[in-house]
């Protein structure tokens, strides 16, 4: 058996590539199916890097989501849509995180909640943004905090903010910061609809907005739904459950008996 954690860069269309890029994702291809194909059975993390790999390597793969969660271990995390929004973003800033979306929709959501405030949590730094994103610069420096990387994350956010979590990452997977969120029932809002990983939240009924230039009745609609209870409840019930540790347990065991 082998098991493949991540959606292998070779096999992305969108990845960034140089000449070093694609010799390396060349070799890495003759690597991958002179190895993977001798195995019995390839687990894969995702279901689209189930299917794609399936159809790469011309051979059974299996979907085994990773374990994240523990039934009893959860922080259900409150939103008062009445209070000052505390938008978030998790993870480091990589291409594939589109931090200038997340930036650009932050500043239009100020015109309506100036009050609000855009926290990083991770390997992001003010300094680095202000470089990459010059005219953000004020914004930066006035209305985002910067926290740097915190194993606490998700408890620091229940007891200290108000939180929306704010998307717009183009993973190939469904990614772990953000179905950490939704099994904490944090409001999570998706401002990209050109990740590959978006058929599967929408399929949940997760809020898709695309790049958007708020109006008034645009962020309020979004604000309803990204606070709608019932919705993430579901989310969780339906969605992250499935990266239970007792989910991957029965999913193993079902694996074992093929």
């Amino acid at each position: 058996w082998g098991s493949i954690q991540g959606f292998p860069r070779f096999l992305n269309n969108r990845a960034q590539k140089n000449l070093y890029y694609k010799f390396e994702d060349w070799f890495r291809k003759v690597l991958w199916l002179l190895n993977y194909r001798k195995l019995d059975k390839v687990l894969c993390m995702t279901p689209k890097t189930s299917v794609t790999l399936r159809s790469f390597l011309e051979k059974e793969t299996f979907f085994v989501p990773n374990p994240l969660f523990s039934e009893g271990d959860n922080l259900n995390i409150k939103f008062d849509k009445t209070k000052s929004f505390d938008f978030i973003f998790i993870g480091r800033n990589s291409y594939q995180k589109r931090i200038d979306i997340i930036l650009r929709n932050f500043f239009n959501a100020l015109g309506f909640r100036p009050d609000s405030r855009l926290h990083f949590f991770g390997n992001v730094e003010a300094s680095e943004l202000i470089s990459e994103f010059p005219d953000y610069k004020d914004l930066i420096l006035n209305n985002c905090l910067f926290y740097g990387f915190n194993e606490n994350a998700w408890t620091l956010i229940k007891e200290k903010l108000n939180p929306i979590h704010l998307v717009a990452s183009e993973w190939e997977d469904p990614g772990h910061a953000i179905l950490e969120g939704l099994w904490n029932k944090v409001p999570t809002v998706f401002l990209n609809k050109e990740g590959n990983y978006i058929d599967l939240y929408e399929s949940y009924g997760v809020v898709i907005k695309k790049a958007l230039e708020f109006d008034k009745e645009t962020f309020n609609e979004m604000i309803d739904s990204a606070s709608n209870e019932q919705l993430r409840s579901n989310l969780k019930k339906e969605l992250a459950s499935q990266f239970t540790i007792s989910k991957v347990k029965s999913k193993l065991n079902q694996l074992l008996d093929v």
